[in-house]
């Protein structure tokens, strides 16, 4: 499963790469930007997302 083989890895995405995924949640949903990024699991973005609404940019460093 991709999804399996995503969350083994534990990739480290950078804060650039993490605010393009949160862009384009913003006309997709969860599901097709991890797809179209191959972000696994899918969750990841969702992560992303409360933390950007939490601590904003600054903590683009910090977000999993």
């Amino acid at each position: 499963m991709a999804g399996s083989i995503g969350f083994q890895n534990q990739k480290t995405y950078s804060p650039d790469f993490k605010m393009t995924v949160l862009s384009y949640l913003e006309t997709h949903s969860q599901s097709e930007a991890a797809r179209y990024f191959a972000v696994f699991p899918s969750t990841t973005s969702a992560n992303w997302l409360r933390m950007y609404r939490k601590s904003g940019y600054q903590v683009g460093t910090a977000m999993g």
